[in-house]
């Protein structure tokens, strides 16, 4: 065998090897956008009462007040970002937007940060991979790509609103 056709061989023994890693490439992703997805359980759906730090009345168009869930309770996502619904979460942010009042889920879309408020920019602002979220939750600088999930809520009294949330 001489040279040329040994040199031959090898690269069209290369090249099928490099298809061959290509189809199982995209087979090994085919199978894991349509393998049925598991539900995680989560609590039914309640309500969970918070106390804000601040009457609604004082939140200020563009600005935000930051809400927990007390102990052995936890938010429900509504949809939005990249979370499922019915995702638990354990803080909030209830954000004054160009809408109205906004409930926002401060877990970061993209590294599971919790985000905080910066009221000189009116916007959120990841501390790990610095993603930067409008008011709104809409992502304006990434890595993010995913906006921030919605929280559904309403309001009770002054400083007090209800999250959708489950109690344990």
């Amino acid at each position: 065998m001489s040279a040329r056709s040994r040199w031959s061989a090898a690269l069209t023994a290369a090249i099928g090897a490099l298809v061959l890693l290509t189809a199982l490439s995209v087979a090994a992703v085919m199978v894991i956008y349509s393998w049925p997805h598991t539900s995680y359980p989560v609590a039914p759906k309640g309500e969970v009462v918070v106390v804000l730090g601040a009457p609604l009345a004082s939140i200020s168009p563009g600005d935000a007040v930051r809400f927990d869930a007390p102990d052995g309770a936890a938010f429900i996502t509504s949809g939005g970002g990249t979370s499922a619904v019915r995702k638990t979460t354990k803080t909030g942010w209830l954000a004054n937007t160009s809408s109205g009042l906004l409930a926002l889920d401060a877990t970061s879309s993209d590294d599971g940060c919790t985000v905080h408020f910066d009221p000189a920019a009116d916007r959120f602002e990841s501390p790990c991979h610095g993603s930067i979220y409008a008011l709104d939750g809409r992502v304006l600088r990434g890595p993010a790509v995913a906006s921030l999930s919605h929280l559904a809520f309403r309001e009770l009294d002054a400083n007090r609103i209800a999250v959708v949330g489950s109690v344990a």
